[in-house]
């Protein structure tokens, strides 16, 4: 929920690490005594109202094809809704088009260039890194501004090319002018909130200063172990060409440099050469083809297409074993 102290303030935020915002404006009410707020905000000493607001969120990872940022932007606007709120999604696109949510919402793509690695992911051109948190953090409104970060830059890049020839120690003091760069921008916004403790450790390491690490949730109602299905399972290890007494990994998520699923595969080839082990990859992105020629010789290893159905889903999810991830 994004705090408001004065009658008609907006609220913005600030999304992704490359871009996400939101503003809007309400009535104020009743406040709401920081004390019964959860520790992270409380500390914060802001004061949430009881009447609706608007948010606007400025996002350039969310896309029409889907990932882990749409899933948890879809389902916040439909939680937002329920609650009285709105919230609105700026994000690139190949046309300008507004697009209205049913429950309450909406999207204003803008037209934008794709990203040059992968067509999926459009982005605003027409500056620097981050001019997302530019255009918000130099914007004049009276909404409160917040930038999330649900990723780390630099552990995705940087400490990921250089990590055969430096520590990441090495790597982030050669990279201080980046930290140095987000601490500029981060100025123009009244809060830093990452999406957990592990990020907000990493950015504080770096002399950055995080006001909240709010770890982002799942449905527990859709995503339990009560779907476990052993028929599934057994189906499931024998795509991989192994008995229901084997193990199952699976992995979840964009066929793409970063998931580093090469480094996955080889693991899974190392234990495999001593133990019944399978792993099923469901995704898809630019690496796919690369992917599966680096499995193509691993007879129990199968790269699957991305299962969009959630139930679907959850009920792999709950049959494996074990959940991978590089």
């Amino acid at each position: 929920a994004a705090p408001l102290a004065t009658e008609k303030q907006q609220v913005a935020f600030l999304r992704p690490c490359g871009g996400a915002a939101s503003s809007g404006t309400r009535q104020t009410d009743t406040p709401t005594d920081h004390a019964r707020l959860p520790d992270c905000w409380a500390s914060a000493r802001w004061i949430v109202w009881r009447r609706e607001m608007r948010i606007i969120d400025v996002n350039e990872f969310y896309t029409l094809t889907g990932g882990g940022v749409r899933t948890y932007v879809d389902r916040k606007m439909r939680v937002m809704a329920e609650l009285g709120h709105e919230l609105v999604v700026i994000a690139p696109a190949r046309d300008n088009v507004i697009e209205e949510r049913h429950g309450g919402g909406r999207i204003y793509w803008v037209k934008a260039p794709r990203l040059p690695f992968d067509r999926s992911y459009g982005l605003f051109w027409d500056a620097a890194p981050f001019r997302p948190a530019w255009i918000v953090g130099n914007w004049q409104g009276a909404a409160l501004k917040v930038f999330f970060a649900h990723g780390d830059n630099m552990a995705t890049y940087a400490e990921r090319w250089l990590e055969r020839v430096a520590s990441r120690e090495q790597v982030e003091r050669w990279f201080s002018w980046y930290t140095r760069y987000t601490g500029r921008f981060l100025t123009n916004f009244e809060a830093f909130v990452t999406n957990g403790p592990t990020l907000k450790r990493r950015y504080e390491r770096r002399g950055l200063h995080v006001d909240a690490a709010i770890p982002l949730g799942i449905d527990a109602n859709c995503f339990s172990p009560e779907r476990r299905d052993h028929s599934l399972r057994a189906k499931l290890l024998a795509q991989c060409g192994l008995p229901p007494s084997g193990r199952l990994l699976l992995g979840v998520g964009r066929c793409h440099p970063e998931k580093r699923w090469p480094l996955v595969i080889g693991a899974v080839e190392a234990a495999g050469a001593k133990l019944p082990v399978g792993l099923v990859l469901l995704g898809d992105g630019i690496g796919r083809k690369a992917l599966a020629r680096r499995a193509a010789n691993s007879r129990h290893i199968q790269l699957l297409q991305p299962v969009f159905d959630r139930e679907r889903l959850a009920a792999i999810m709950a049959s494996a074993d074990a959940l991978i991830h590089g």
